[in-house]
């Protein structure tokens, strides 16, 4: 059974969805921010890829994806593109700047 994964997910739940088997952090910030410093099982990828990534079928449409930026603002914009495209997206509230 598939559990629906709400539009913004707060830091003190990231943990609960991060054990779903279908559930992907999809770090959009920058490549150096995320060598930096990012969420174990994140997976960076840029915006500006996401279309081709799409398009060329390597996202996983199965897949419900957390989106996590600096602060939750760019993520908006990148949950509403992949929603566009019939995609299960979330923006994690607040993004990196409040994890701890």
């Amino acid at each position: 059974m598939t559990v629906q994964v709400p539009e913004y997910i707060s830091v003190e739940h990231l943990a609960d969805y991060q054990k779903m088997d279908n559930v992907v952090l999809l770090d959009v910030r920058d490549e150096r921010s995320f060598a930096q410093r990012h969420l174990p099982d994140a997976v960076s990828m840029q915006p500006n890829d996401l279309a081709y990534e799409i398009s060329s079928g390597k996202i996983d449409t199965d897949k419900h994806y957390i989106v996590i930026c600096y602060h939750g603002i760019m993520a908006v914009s990148v949950v509403n593109f992949m929603r566009a495209y019939g995609l299960q997206a979330s923006v994690l509230k607040g993004g990196m700047s409040l994890v701890i």
